[in-house]
């Protein structure tokens, strides 16, 4: 699932692999789930945004590949991200880190920048995040606020997680997709706005 982040948003990923598209000046933030798996395009390699893990930085392998680093835990979650002259900042439950590459040796080097992991901004559904379905494609969203781009074909389907506000385009009117929702039926409330189902 090709997902492109809204500038200066934040948005959380689900167990799923994700192509994620960033902006060049804007101050982003994506959090990975357990089991997440993220390859970031080369909008990410300002230093500007933050990558939020779900588990302590000694729950991770870092390798460096030319000029992506390759993140991995035993759990599945995993981030391939490329990295400039300014560094990365990721974020773990024991605290934020700024990545670097020492020029001399071409290896990582890591200095922890605070104890805990950041606050998480609110989310602005004025500025939603794009997500593009492949034809019978699957995925998870989850905190943050998305736009959802499904196919003629049908057939896909769509896990939201707790915190995520999304609006789904007018190929979900077809039939023949699922969503599953963070909870209970009984837990939702549904109205009609014209042609719309707001839950």
């Amino acid at each position: 699932v090709q997902l492109t982040v809204a500038r200066g948003q934040s948005l959380g990923l689900g167990q799923d692999e994700y192509r994620i598209v960033g902006t060049r000046d804007g101050a982003e933030m994506v959090i990975l789930g357990i089991g997440s798996q993220a390859s970031f395009d080369p909008s990410f390699n300002t230093g500007l945004d933050t990558i939020v893990f779900p588990k302590r930085f000694a729950a991770y392998g870092f390798v460096l590949d030319g000029s992506v680093v390759r993140v991995a835990a035993d759990d599945g979650t995993s981030a391939e991200i490329p990295i400039g002259t300014s560094g990365l900042q990721l974020a773990f439950t024991d605290g934020l880190r700024e990545v670097t590459v020492d020029t001399e040796t071409g290896t990582l080097s890591f200095e922890q920048l605070t104890q805990t992991a950041p606050e998480l901004p609110p989310v602005d559904p004025e500025m939603a995040s794009r997500v593009i379905f492949s034809p019978d494609g699957e995925t998870s969203v989850g905190r943050g606020a998305y736009n959802l781009f499904g196919s003629a074909a049908g057939n896909e389907e769509l896990v939201i997680g707790v915190g995520a506000q999304v609006t789904l385009d007018p190929s979900f009117n077809e039939g023949g997709d699922t969503i599953v929702l963070p909870g209970d039926f009984a837990d939702f409330t549904a109205t009609r706005n014209g042609s719309t189902l707001v839950l």
